[in-house]
Protein backbone atom coordinates (compact mmCIF):
# COMPACT_ATOMS: atom_id res chain seq x y z
CA UNK A 1 0.00 0.00 0.00
CA UNK A 2 1.45 3.57 -1.10
CA UNK A 3 1.93 6.25 1.39
CA UNK A 4 -0.50 9.31 1.24
CA UNK A 5 1.47 11.69 -0.30
CA UNK A 6 2.48 14.60 2.42
CA UNK A 7 1.80 18.33 1.52
CA UNK A 8 3.96 20.75 0.22
CA UNK A 9 4.59 24.19 0.45
CA UNK A 10 3.62 24.99 -3.03
CA UNK A 11 0.52 22.75 -2.98
CA UNK A 12 -1.75 26.47 -1.92
CA UNK A 13 -0.64 28.15 -4.76
CA UNK A 14 -1.47 25.35 -7.41
CA UNK A 15 -4.85 26.83 -8.29
CA UNK A 16 -3.41 30.47 -9.31
CA UNK A 17 -0.37 28.63 -10.69
CA UNK A 18 -2.49 26.46 -12.86
CA UNK A 19 -4.80 29.61 -13.83
CA UNK A 20 -1.84 31.84 -14.80
CA UNK A 21 -0.18 29.40 -17.13
CA UNK A 22 -3.95 29.06 -18.71
CA UNK A 23 -4.56 32.99 -19.16
CA UNK A 24 -0.14 33.84 -19.51
CA UNK A 25 1.42 31.28 -21.15
CA UNK A 26 4.44 32.89 -22.01
CA UNK A 27 5.27 34.44 -18.46
CA UNK A 28 8.21 33.18 -16.93
CA UNK A 29 8.29 31.14 -13.57
CA UNK A 30 10.57 33.51 -12.67
CA UNK A 31 7.81 36.39 -12.73
CA UNK A 32 5.15 33.84 -11.39
CA UNK A 33 7.70 33.54 -7.99
CA UNK A 34 7.37 36.98 -7.59
CA UNK A 35 3.66 36.66 -8.04
CA UNK A 36 3.45 33.97 -5.71
CA UNK A 37 6.38 35.15 -3.68
CA UNK A 38 3.71 38.30 -2.79
CA UNK A 39 0.92 36.08 -1.88
CA UNK A 40 3.31 34.13 1.31
CA UNK A 41 4.99 31.43 -0.74
CA UNK A 42 8.46 30.72 1.38
CA UNK A 43 9.90 28.21 -0.87
CA UNK A 44 13.28 28.86 -3.12
CA UNK A 45 12.83 30.41 -6.48
CA UNK A 46 14.84 27.10 -8.13
CA UNK A 47 12.60 24.72 -6.59
CA UNK A 48 9.69 27.09 -7.97
CA UNK A 49 10.83 27.45 -11.06
CA UNK A 50 11.35 23.30 -11.19
CA UNK A 51 8.00 22.78 -10.12
CA UNK A 52 6.16 25.65 -12.32
CA UNK A 53 7.70 23.83 -15.15
CA UNK A 54 5.68 20.07 -14.31
CA UNK A 55 3.02 21.98 -14.41
CA UNK A 56 3.52 23.62 -17.76
CA UNK A 57 1.97 22.40 -20.74
CA UNK A 58 3.80 21.01 -23.15
CA UNK A 59 3.06 22.47 -26.58
CA UNK A 60 2.36 20.17 -29.22
CA UNK A 61 4.30 18.07 -31.73
CA UNK A 62 4.45 19.49 -35.06
CA UNK A 63 4.27 17.23 -37.82
CA UNK A 64 6.74 17.58 -40.47
CA UNK A 65 8.32 15.42 -43.42
CA UNK A 66 11.39 15.11 -43.69
CA UNK A 67 13.46 15.72 -46.86
CA UNK A 68 14.91 12.76 -48.81
CA UNK A 69 16.54 12.97 -51.69
CA UNK A 70 19.07 11.57 -53.58
CA UNK A 71 23.05 12.68 -54.30
CA UNK A 72 22.64 15.72 -56.63
CA UNK A 73 19.04 15.49 -57.13
CA UNK A 74 18.30 18.81 -55.35
CA UNK A 75 20.01 22.33 -54.68
CA UNK A 76 18.70 24.74 -51.92
CA UNK A 77 19.24 28.71 -52.62
CA UNK A 78 19.19 31.67 -50.94
CA UNK A 79 20.00 34.94 -50.05
CA UNK A 80 21.07 36.32 -46.42
CA UNK A 81 21.63 39.90 -45.30
CA UNK A 82 24.90 39.98 -43.03
CA UNK A 83 25.47 43.47 -42.52
CA UNK A 84 26.11 46.65 -44.02
CA UNK A 85 29.74 47.66 -44.67
CA UNK A 86 30.99 51.49 -45.10
CA UNK A 87 32.91 51.70 -48.75
CA UNK A 88 34.36 55.44 -48.87
CA UNK A 89 31.12 57.28 -48.13
CA UNK A 90 28.75 54.70 -49.31
CA UNK A 91 26.96 52.22 -47.25
CA UNK A 92 26.66 49.03 -49.07
CA UNK A 93 24.63 45.78 -48.02
CA UNK A 94 26.92 42.37 -47.32
CA UNK A 95 25.02 40.07 -48.78
CA UNK A 96 25.73 36.60 -48.67
CA UNK A 97 24.62 33.48 -51.99
CA UNK A 98 23.83 30.16 -50.23
CA UNK A 99 23.41 27.06 -52.10
CA UNK A 100 22.94 23.59 -50.18
CA UNK A 101 23.00 20.14 -51.34
CA UNK A 102 19.76 18.48 -50.01
CA UNK A 103 21.46 15.05 -49.93
CA UNK A 104 25.05 16.14 -48.86
CA UNK A 105 23.94 19.25 -46.46
CA UNK A 106 27.38 20.58 -48.75
CA UNK A 107 26.95 24.35 -48.71
CA UNK A 108 28.25 26.85 -51.19
CA UNK A 109 28.55 30.49 -49.75
CA UNK A 110 30.37 33.41 -51.64
CA UNK A 111 29.62 37.16 -50.60
CA UNK A 112 28.18 40.00 -52.48
CA UNK A 113 27.78 43.72 -52.33
CA UNK A 114 24.59 43.45 -53.71
CA UNK A 115 21.81 41.06 -54.36
CA UNK A 116 21.38 42.13 -58.08
CA UNK A 117 21.04 39.27 -60.53
CA UNK A 118 24.66 39.37 -62.08
CA UNK A 119 25.15 38.60 -58.63
CA UNK A 120 22.84 36.04 -58.25
CA UNK A 121 23.75 34.49 -61.46
CA UNK A 122 27.86 34.52 -60.62
CA UNK A 123 26.71 32.80 -57.49
CA UNK A 124 25.20 30.15 -59.44
CA UNK A 125 28.08 29.31 -61.55
CA UNK A 126 30.62 29.57 -58.43
CA UNK A 127 28.95 27.06 -56.69
CA UNK A 128 28.43 24.98 -59.76
CA UNK A 129 32.35 25.34 -60.08
CA UNK A 130 33.00 24.43 -57.33
CA UNK A 131 31.09 21.69 -57.12
CA UNK A 132 32.44 20.23 -60.88
CA UNK A 133 28.75 20.18 -61.42
CA UNK A 134 24.90 21.04 -60.38
CA UNK A 135 22.19 19.54 -59.03
CA UNK A 136 19.03 17.95 -61.46
CA UNK A 137 17.08 20.80 -59.43
CA UNK A 138 17.22 23.81 -57.85
CA UNK A 139 14.80 24.79 -55.19
CA UNK A 140 14.28 28.33 -54.56
CA UNK A 141 13.20 30.05 -51.12
CA UNK A 142 11.55 33.59 -50.92
CA UNK A 143 13.43 35.68 -53.40
CA UNK A 144 12.73 39.46 -53.64
CA UNK A 145 10.98 40.18 -56.74
CA UNK A 146 14.48 41.57 -57.78
CA UNK A 147 16.34 38.14 -58.09
CA UNK A 148 13.27 36.14 -59.61
CA UNK A 149 13.46 34.75 -62.49
CA UNK A 150 12.77 37.17 -65.66
CA UNK A 151 9.98 34.73 -66.90
CA UNK A 152 8.42 34.97 -63.32
CA UNK A 153 8.64 31.04 -63.50
CA UNK A 154 12.06 30.45 -61.99
CA UNK A 155 11.26 28.29 -58.66
CA UNK A 156 11.96 24.54 -58.56
CA UNK A 157 12.35 24.13 -62.33
CA UNK A 158 14.24 21.28 -63.56
CA UNK A 159 17.73 21.72 -65.29
CA UNK A 160 17.82 19.09 -67.03
CA UNK A 161 14.61 19.56 -69.09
Amino acid sequence: MACPRRASRIDPYLPFIRETLKQFPSLTASRRYVMVKGRGYRGQPDHFRHLVALHRPRPKDEAYLRLRTLPGELGQIDWAHFSHLDIGRARRPWMAFVMGLSWSRQIFLRFFLDARMENFLRGHTAAFAAWDGLPRVLLYDNLSRRSRNQTGQGFGHSLSK
